[in-house]
Order: structure tokens, then sequence, then C-alpha cells
């Protein structure tokens, strides 16, 4: 099992693994119960003004059922983000610290997601995706929320495509299982 932020959309656990949700103020085990593939989940479209941005805007339709979790992935976001628009997750109300260092929001736009490598001798050009950095995971109603800016003259309507895999988990009290550590809420500090 690849795990989550690996290259390859593998589910984080299987069915009967142990996971460690991580809430923010605390973190709790579950075991997996079952694994369900999302293929194809489409966000509500954002229409932004020219030289403006919108705050706060709900992912609604990632949010799962009660005793669930899922683990998301844009796909299609190089495509589906304009250029000179950026967007910023939040999670749980607050900026997700999987995207941020201390106070600085990272903004994300439609060439974040690669890395340009050349190799020593100069003679080639590898274009390296990094969208499983972008990966986002949700418990029960949880709704991320994104920041989308447009730098552009004019208005954008933007809508972006996620993929995934749901968890239906139930509170695990062994303590012997090695447990994977899934982020699912922003951690607040003082």
């Amino acid at each position: 099992m690849e795990g989550a932020y690996t290259p390859e959309f593998t589910p984080v656990a299987q069915k009967g693994h142990v996971v460690q949700l991580d809430f923010g103020s605390e973190q709790t085990n579950y075991q997996v119960q079952r694994v369900a593939p999302l293929p194809f989940i489409e966000a509500d479209t954002i229409t932004v003004a020219a030289n403006d941005r919108v705050s706060d805007v709900d992912l609604e339709n990632l949010e799962v059922w009660d005793g669930w979790f899922a683990q998301y992935r844009m796909p299609r976001l190089t495509e589906e983000l304009p250029d000179s628009v950026s967007i910023e997750f939040d999670q749980g109300g607050s900026q997700s610290p999987l995207y941020q260092n201390k106070n600085v929001r990272g903004a994300i736009t439609n060439e974040t997601p690669y890395q340009i490598v050349t190799d020593s001798g100069d003679t080639g050009v590898d274009v390296i995706p990094l969208t499983h950095l972008l990966e986002q995971f949700v418990y029960e109603q949880e709704t991320p929320k994104l920041t989308v800016t447009n730098d552009t003259a004019g208005e954008v309507t933007v809508g972006l495509t996620f993929a995934g895999w749901a968890y239906e988990i139930a509170e695990s009290r062994s303590s012997s299982d090695q447990a994977t550590y899934v982020p699912v809420e922003s951690i607040r500090g003082g």
C-alpha cells in the first residue's frame, strides 16, 4: 500500500487497516470497514469578478456520510484552473496546515503542481507532476473551503473535479495496530 501524498493514487488504507484521524485537537484510531471508489465528483462552479477574490467557498459536494472519511485529489487541476487564477484550501473553517508555513497561505495556480527537472547533461527536460501533494481528506460533514483569487481583467468561472476514495470506519480500541496517519482537520495553534 502506497498511502497518502504519493504519485500512485492508491487508497490510504484497505479494509481491516487502522487509520489515525487527526482532528486538530485530538487523534482517534479507527478500523476501516469498507473502501469505495469516488471516480468523479464536480464541485459547485465558482464565479469570481475581475481582480477580485471569493472567500469561504464551501465544497459541499465533498462531504461524506456519518461514519466515513474521504481521500480526494484534483486530477484535472491544470486544465480546470484558468491562468492568473489561484486557489487556497481551507478546512474546518481555517487554513489547512498542509498548504501553509506558519501564517503564509499557500496559493495554488495551474502551474503549481509541476516541477521541471533538467538532467545533468542539460540535454533533456522532465516535467514531474506534483498534484498528489494537494491531496485532501474530509471527515463526515467537515466541509472543505476554498478561497479563489482572480487576477485577470475579466470575470472567471472555476469548476473543479475531484476523484478519490471513501472509507467507512468504526472506532478501534486496539492500541497494538500500526495506524496510518490521516489529517482530516486543520491544526489550530495558540
